[in-house]
């Protein structure tokens, strides 16, 4: 092998930029010398992966070439790649070998996810790549800390991704046991119990789950063929909600119903920043309207419920696979319009206006003064 591998591998990037041509050459010449070399080349591109500096065609072809060698001296450099996430592609390519390491790969893996567990950071691709001895003790671990102790959890960890892993236990009765105990955990949103729920699905029958799930995305699929956005706009809001009882929200579970009460809320916010001679008493006559008329009307003349319908058909929509049902979506109106009353109390012909005013605002604030990831 030539002295000037590591040199000639840290520059591919630059020959890209001049001549294609020559770099499909060089990178095949590299291949080759590394192909035939010993223990230093594996070392030599080492380096290019722990160097944040290298290009992203030395990392590529880099990687490529640990494809071609699955040394286990490469592990710790592919977590660390991932750790750094400078590069989406990168990472994913990394992952997809690390996982391709299995259980030689396993034990450095979960020692990464525990570091990354106590400063409160999930990543995904480290997750995706666990495989192999110890997997299902770590998993279940995790799983059974997080149970004793949501709050810690709170914001950073994606408890349906992880758990997910649990697809592959041997035991499916332990598995299901820890799952269903889980989903009795109030904190939860929708979607997390719902993906939650598909996992309880997979375990208790795979052949069953995978023939739902193909039958699910086979009806998705015509219905996107059949529901164009014009389509969307003028059919009844009905159409995208089925029938069900009329839930009570409350501080319990509220985090179940935050996606269409969300909507809602942030509605009322744009709407009064567009028109800011609305008024409390204004919004709650419109909310009324709608809690009383949403399932029998079809089209609405007033700008306010017309708006907030076609933003509700919308939502649910987009949120098919949640599936909320028509009581519920009425108590989120409901919940909404409670809140309002209850600001009224305050005497303030804007109290509730100005408050979501107020925490919409704030969001914006936060969104724009977050630091750029580097």
């Amino acid at each position: 092998m030539q002295q000037d591998f590591l040199e000639r591998l840290r520059k591919i990037g630059m020959v890209w930029e001049s001549s294609p041509e020559k770099a499909i050459r060089a990178e095949q010449e590299l291949k080759s010398e590394f192909l035939a070399s010993e223990e230093g080349a594996v070392e030599q591109v080492a380096q290019v992966l722990a160097d944040p500096s290298s290009s992203h065609q030395s990392l590529e072809l880099a990687l490529e070439m640990v494809t071609l060698s699955m040394s286990p001296k490469f592990i710790p450099y592919l977590i660390q790649l991932i750790e750094l996430a400078k590069d989406e592609d990168l990472c994913e390519y990394a992952a997809d070998i690390l996982g391709d390491y299995g259980e030689a790969a396993s034990r450095q893996i979960i020692e990464a996810l525990n570091e990354d567990f106590k400063q409160r950071k999930y990543s995904p691709l480290l997750v995706e790549a666990l495989g192999g001895g110890g997997t299902m003790e770590f998993v279940e671990g995790a799983l059974k800390d997080f149970l004793s102790d949501p709050e810690r959890y709170e914001d950073w960890f994606d408890l349906p991704h992880f758990a997910w892993k649990l697809a592959d236990s041997e035991d499916k009765e332990r598995s299901l046991s820890l799952v269903s105990e889980l989903l009795k955990n109030k904190g939860l949103g929708r979607e997390e119990k719902v993906r939650l729920r598909w996992l309880e699905r997979r375990l208790i029958d795979e052949k069953k789950y995978e023939e739902e799930i193909a039958r699910e995305e086979k009806e998705e699929r015509d219905q996107l063929i059949t529901l164009t956005i014009i389509g969307i706009l003028h059919s009844p809001i009905s159409a995208f909600a089925p029938d069900g009882p009329m839930p009570v929200i409350d501080d319990n579970t509220r985090e179940e119903y935050s996606p269409i009460l969300y909507e809602i809320e942030e509605y009322i916010f744009e709407y009064y920043r567009d028109n800011p001679s609305l008024k409390d008493g204004e919004v709650m006559k419109h909310l009324k309207n709608l809690r009383d008329g949403l399932w029998k009307v079809d089209e609405w003349r007033d700008d306010f419920e017309g708006g907030l319908v076609i933003r509700l058909k919308m939502a649910l929509f987009s949120m098919r696979r949640l599936r909320f049902t028509k009581g519920e979506v009425s108590a989120c109106i409901s919940h909404v319009l409670n809140s309002l009353k209850r600001h009224r109390e305050e005497g303030y012909e804007r109290a509730y206006l100005d408050f979501i005013k107020d925490f919409f605002e704030g969001r914006l604030v936060e969104k724009t003064s977050e630091p750029e990831q580097k």
